[in-house]
C-alpha cells in the first residue's frame, strides 16, 4: 500500500530474473554489490572499492557500519592485545594458527570463538598454554572488544572496516574474492596490511605484518589517517542518497 517500496539485499544467491520479478512488484532494490555487476538493481552499493557508473554508491563514504561506531571515541594505542577474529565460521582453523603465531609475542590476546565454530577447534583454542589468551564466546556485538585492543587480525570482510574505523592497525587475512574488492584501496592507502590465504595456504608472519602490532610509525599513520578516509556516517549517507535517487 506504500507509493515506495524499497528492499535492501545483500546475498551472492539472486539473479537478474529474481530482480525483475522484484519490479514488476513495483518495488525498487539496493544492492550490496562487491562485482559490480549488473544485475538489474535500481541502487548498487560497493564498500570499499570505487564506481564511477551512476547507479552505484561506493568508497568509504557509503560503509554502512552501526551507529556505535559512530558514536565511539579512537582509540589509544596503548593496551598490548590484539583481537583475533575470522568471523561466524572458522573450517581452516585459522583463528589457531594465529593464536599460536602470536603467543610468542609479549601481548594479550583475545580470540573470537565463532557461532559456527566446531568443537573441536574450541577444544584446541583452549589448550594453547598461556595466561594472557582469553576466548571470547559468540559475541553479538565485537565492539566492546575492538575498544580493548590495539591491534586487530581479522578476515578482510567487513570487520575490517570496523577496526579502521576506530583508528586500530589492522592485519586481514584475505580469504576469496569478494574480500580482495573490498580491501583493495585500502591496500592502495597502506591502511591494511595483508595475508593473502588464496595464494599460499601456509600461514606465517612477515616483518611487514609485524608493524601492525610494533611498529609505532606505521601504527600511529593508521591511527591517524584511518578516521579522516572512513566515514562513520556510512549508513546515514546510504539512506540519505538511497531517498533522493529512488523517491
Amino acid at each position: 500500500d506504500q507509493k515506495n517500496k524499497i528492499i535492501f539485499i545483500d546475498s551472492y544467491n539472486v539473479n537478474k530474473f529474481f530482480f525483475k520479478l522484484l519490479r514488476e512488484n513495483n518495488i525498487k532494490v539496493v544492492y550490496f554489490n562487491d562485482f559490480k555487476t549488473d544485475k538489474g538493481a535500481n541502487l548498487n552499493i560497493c564498500v570499499g572499492s570505487n564506481s564511477k557508473n551512476k547507479n552505484f554508491l561506493s568508497g568509504f563514504n557509503f560503509i554502512p557500519l552501526a551507529s556505535e561506531y559512530a558514536k565511539s571515541k579512537k582509540n589509544l594505542l596503548n593496551k598490548k592485545t590484539v583481537l583475533i577474529t575470522l568471523g561466524s565460521a572458522d573450517p581452516r582453523h585459522l583463528s589457531l594458527k594465529l593464536t599460536e603465531l602470536v603467543s610468542r609475542f609479549d601481548l594479550n590476546i583475545l580470540v573470537v570463538v565463532g557461532k559456527y565454530y566446531s568443537n573441536s577447534l574450541y577444544k584446541k583454542l583452549l589448550s594453547v598454554k598461556s595466561k594472557k589468551i582469553k576466548l571470547i564466546f559468540k559475541p553479538k556485538s565485537l565492539l566492546k572488544y575492538f575498544k580493548k585492543s590495539d591491534s586487530v587480525i581479522c578476515a578482510g570482510g567487513f570487520t575490517v572496516f570496523e577496526s579502521l574505523s576506530l583508528g586500530i592497525p589492522t592485519l586481514c587475512v584475505e580469504l576469496c574474492d569478494n574480500q580482495s574488492v573490498n580491501l583493495i584501496n585500502l591496500k592502495k592507502l597502506g591502511l591494511i596490511k595483508v595475508i593473502d590465504y588464496r595464494l599460499n595456504a601456509n600461514l606465517k608472519l612477515k616483518p611487514s605484518h609485524l608493524d601492525v602490532l610494533f611498529n609505532k610509525k606505521y601504527r600511529h599513520f593508521v591511527s591517524k589517517n584511518a578516521l579522516k578516509i572512513i566515514s562513520r556516517n556510512g549508513s546515514l549517507n546510504i539512506l540519505k542518497e538511497t531517498i533522493k535517487k529512488l523517491t
